[in-house]
């Protein structure tokens, strides 16, 4: 997979939270070591497919990062984008 980064923004989700082919992508990413960025409702869609599940964040910080990804919570998208890595 040559896919170096996958950025999810915010909006609505439904829609995607059972499509397989979005879910399966993200997984082979994830094992791939792919960088994630998401803010608002994209850490949800991440949530939902268990992409989290090793992340070290804290839920009470609105912005949170890692090696391999960055987030924020909704209406923190200055935050983010202020963010040094």
């Amino acid at each position: 997979m040559n896919i170096l980064m996958i950025l999810i923004p915010g909006g609505e989700i439904e829609p995607l939270l059972k499509n397989e082919q979005l879910g399966e992508l993200l997984i082979n990413a994830k094992k791939c070591n792919c960088c994630f960025g998401a803010i608002c409702a994209g850490v949800e869609l991440l949530k939902n497919f268990n992409i989290m599940d090793d992340f070290e964040y804290q839920y009470d910080s609105d912005v949170f990062s890692g090696e391999n990804y960055v987030m924020s919570k909704a209406n923190t998208y200055v935050d983010i984008a202020t963010l040094k890595l």
